[in-house]
């Protein structure tokens, strides 16, 4: 069924709340919808291009608006969606050519053109929540909002790109496949630049209410803490989902499940660099970001694109106040010439960046295993705030089995000293490690923690790291 911006308007928020703004600017033109509406009664804001997929009278006028808008917005503060469509009447897949309407030249060069546009949402960032909703195929300087917001989704069927298909065969000589080029599987699974797939509009409303259910409006104010009730307790962890054979997989998702309020735990690019696991979580309804290894895919290694899913994660965390627990199941950074081809030192130095100008606090709990620089990347020694080690997990530079048998007394000394980071009690008595928990009260643990430490909204505003 074919649907429009104003059904997706219909869909996100609460009935007749929503009320468009800066109507008069445009002389008429309907090409963008700017306004404000309540989710849950909670006010969000709109920018919706191309509603009908109208070309613009003048293009420039209509970027002035989305420029004046979002001046508006940081101004006056809350959450926002930018519902992108069709941005001319070709598609990315379709055409080499666009379709030049006018004022396109002065938006292009204009103060306060689309210059002017990208350097206000850049300015949002950290600011306000903001979800972006890839509704059209796109190309040229139309896409880069989707990666300005803090999540993406794409509309199943649709595509983005800085050229389309034939676009980059008319410019390179080189035929592409145009899901492998701008698909939303691709931008989702390869480059990042999306978090999920939805159907259609409704399913993308309702995604969008739940993440803005886990933040505050904007960063002055605290994320929301519900009322808990036992009902929500999590279900007990059955014990095969947590082997301690070090070399067994297992699925990090269901460890986090079974720490958090029961069906509150909310993944962010699940099919995106899956060995690494973000999301949203509640702890007696208090909102958190949990960042974990999953063995089962890649075993759990770092790989570049793991340095930049955490990254973005922690940093959206660290903006909105939301603490963030770290679940570490590591062997450490993967590693080969392709790994360093594609950039490991300088994506492994972007994540650890990040996490040493994080404000909020930071656990680190090793599940099973740490090795390596995966313990920092993980928020480790040096990093955390507070750390914890299960009676069984084993940390160290790597595993004792590719340890090279001493030949000096030296050697010997250090032999012996790095295998004593094998004990969770050496760990703790040598001050690494602050304490060892059981499973079954590691949820308390971390509840504890949370109401004994500050945990409040930062005072300055954080930028988020984008892809």
């Amino acid at each position: 069924m074919d649907m429009t911006t104003p059904d997706f308007i219909h869909f996100l928020f609460d009935d007749g709340s929503f009320q468009e703004m800066h109507k008069v600017e445009t002389g008429g033109d309907t090409a963008v919808i700017v306004g404000i509406g309540n989710i849950s009664g909670k006010a969000t804001y709109l920018i919706a291009d191309f509603p009908g997929n109208e070309v613009p009278k003048d293009f420039f006028i209509i970027t002035k608006k989305k420029v004046e808008f979002l001046k508006f917005v940081r101004k006056n503060p809350h959450p926002l969606v930018v519902f992108l469509n069709r941005a001319t009447q070709l598609s990315a897949s379709e055409s080499s050519k666009l379709y030049v309407p006018k004022g396109s030249g002065r938006t292009l060069m204009d103060a306060d053109g689309i210059g002017r546009y990208f350097s206000e949402l850049g300015l949002l960032s950290g600011q306000v929540p903001s979800v972006a909703i890839v509704a059209g195929d796109m190309s040229a300087g139309f896409v880069f909002p989707a990666s300005f917001c803090d999540a993406c989704l794409f509309i199943r069927g649709t595509h983005i790109a800085l050229a389309g298909a034939v676009a980059v065969e008319k410019i390179v000589g080189k035929k592409v496949n145009v899901e492998e080029l701008s698909g939303a599987e691709m931008h989702c699974k390869v480059s990042g630049t999306g978090d999920f797939i939805m159907n259609d509009y409704q399913e993308a409303a309702e995604w969008v209410k739940k993440y803005f259910s886990y933040l505050p409006n904007h960063y002055l104010e605290s994320a929301p803490h519900l009322v808990f009730d036992q009902v929500n307790m999590p279900e007990e962890l059955k014990h095969e989902v947590l082997p301690f054979e070090t070399r067994q997989a297992f699925d990090m998702k269901e460890v986090i499940k079974g720490l958090v309020d029961k069906n509150s735990f909310f993944e962010l690019k699940a099919d995106y660099a899956s060995e690494i696991v973000t999301g949203f979580a509640r702890i007696e309804g208090r909102s958190i970001g949990f960042v974990g290894n999953n063995s089962m895919v890649r075993f759990g290694a770092i790989y570049p694109e793991s340095c930049r899913k955490i990254a973005k994660f922690s940093t959206v965390c660290d903006a909105f106040g939301l603490p963030l627990v770290f679940l570490a199941d590591t062997p450490g950074f993967m590693v080969g010439q392709e790994i360093e081809q594609k950039g490991v030192i300088k994506h492994a130095t972007l994540v650890l960046s990040a996490l040493a100008g994080i404000e909020v606090l930071k656990i680190f709990v090793v599940i099973r295993k740490a090795y390596g620089g995966g313990i920092f990347v993980m928020s480790g020694p040096g990093f955390a705030d507070k750390s914890f080690v299960l009676p069984k997990a084993i940390v160290g530079p790597f595993g004792t089995e590719v340890m090279i048998e001493p030949r000096s007394v030296e050697e010997r000394a250090g032999y012996q000293e790095l295998k004593e980071l094998n004990s969770p009690q050496r760990l703790v008595e040598n001050g690494y490690i602050d304490e060892i928990v059981e499973w079954k009260n590691l949820r308390k643990k971390l509840s504890n923690v949370f109401q004994n430490e500050k945990v409040s909204a930062p005072k300055h505003i954080k930028k988020i790291l984008s892809f």
